[in-house]
C-alpha cells in the first residue's frame, strides 16, 4: 500500500465519520491509532489497496478516508470498515454507531454529549442555544469535513429535534 501521511490526502478524499459514546482517553487514542495503521495497511477493494488515511479527531471521532482518484471503495472494502470499527468498538467497549446521540462543544470548546431526546431539554434550560457548536457527522469529504464540522445548532440538521 502507498504510504500516507495523515493530512496528505486532498480536501475531495471521502471519508467516514465514526462517533464514539465518549470521550476517548490518551492511552484508547494511542491503541486505537496502532489498529489504523495496521487496517490501512491490508484495506483494498477486490484486492487493490486503497490510498487512505485515519486518525482521531477531538478525542471523539475515527475519520477514514481514501483518495478515490487513486481507486473507489466498494461495497466490500466499506463493509471491510465497518467490520473494523465494530471491532475496535467491542474490544474497548465504545459504541461508534449511536447516530442518536449527537456532540457539541461548550464555550470553553469541551465536548459534550446528548441524546436527541434531550436535546431539546437542554435548549430550553439554555444549557444550549443557537450558537452551540455541533459536529456534523453527515459530511462526505476531508475538506467539508475540515471547514465546516462545527456548526452554530440554528443552522445543523440538529436543530429538527428541537
Amino acid at each position: 500500500m502507498e504510504t500516507i501521511t495523515v493530512g496528505s490526502l486532498k480536501d475531495s478524499a471521502r471519508i467516514w465519520i465514526y462517533k464514539s459514546d465518549r470521550v476517548l482517553n490518551d492511552k484508547e487514542i494511542e491503541c486505537i491509532n496502532r489498529k489504523l495503521d495496521s487496517f490501512l495497511d491490508q484495506w483494498n477493494t477486490h484486492g487493490k489497496n486503497l490510498v487512505a488515511e485515519a486518525w482521531v479527531e477531538d478525542n471523539v471521532f475515527i475519520i477514514l478516508a481514501i483518495d478515490e482518484d487513486h481507486q473507489s471503495a466498494s461495497g466490500c472494502s466499506i463493509d471491510q470498515s465497518v467490520h473494523f470499527i465494530r471491532q475496535i468498538g467491542d474490544r474497548m467497549n465504545i459504541d461508534f454507531f449511536d447516530r442518536m446521540v449527537f456532540v457539541y462543544q461548550d464555550d470553553e470548546a469541551e465536548v459534550h454529549f446528548v441524546g436527541a431526546r434531550d436535546l431539546c431539554k437542554l435548549y430550553e434550560k439554555g444549557i444550549v442555544d443557537d450558537d452551540t457548536l455541533f459536529y456534523n457527522t453527515l459530511l462526505e469529504d476531508k475538506g467539508s469535513w475540515n471547514q465546516k464540522k462545527l456548526q452554530p445548532l440554528a443552522k445543523s440538521w440538529h436543530s429538527k429535534f428541537l
